[in-house]
């Protein structure tokens, strides 16, 4: 099996394993109301690893080095929003600040980000105020 082989497997695995925490406290169907009763949180460190391009387009987070020690932060939101905002996703090295969900999971803390203020200074709004992905049309179903 080669490594390209192996990561993507990996990854697979991991995300078959984190979705079934996710449906058991219904955070796949409900997240915007679990969302948006979490404790808002604000981070910012260097990031020290990025998805692969396999995962990107399913949102799946980044590693940030903070004071704290290394955080994931999931919901980034799929490739085809960040191009529509212009923008280009976060890389190793970058340092950013990111506003996120905190969210408790059988025992296990959960980062899903709200908002993010990129290395350059542009910022880029992931959630509305109801915690509905903006790249879905948010609540209002408005694309922003």
């Amino acid at each position: 099996m080669s490594t390209q082989q192996r990561l993507i497997s990996s990854i697979f695995i991991l995300t078959f394993l984190m979705t079934g925490s996710l449906f058991a406290k219904g955070l796949m169907f409900n997240q915007h109301e679990i969302l948006k009763d979490s404790k808002q949180v604000e981070y910012q460190g260097n990031v020290v690893a990025v998805p692969t391009p396999y995962s990107q387009e399913q949102g799946l987070g980044l590693t940030l080095s903070t004071e704290q020690g290394g955080i994931v932060f999931y919901g980034l939101g799929p490739i085809w929003y960040w191009e529509s905002k212009q923008l280009t996703r976060p890389k190793v090295g970058d340092n950013i600040k990111i506003t996120a969900y905190e969210v408790e999971i059988n025992g296990k803390m959960y980062y899903v980000a709200k908002s993010l203020i990129l290395a350059n200074g542009d910022s880029l709004e992931l959630r509305d105020e109801n915690a509905y992905p903006v790249w879905v049309g948010g609540k209002s179903k408005k694309f922003k």
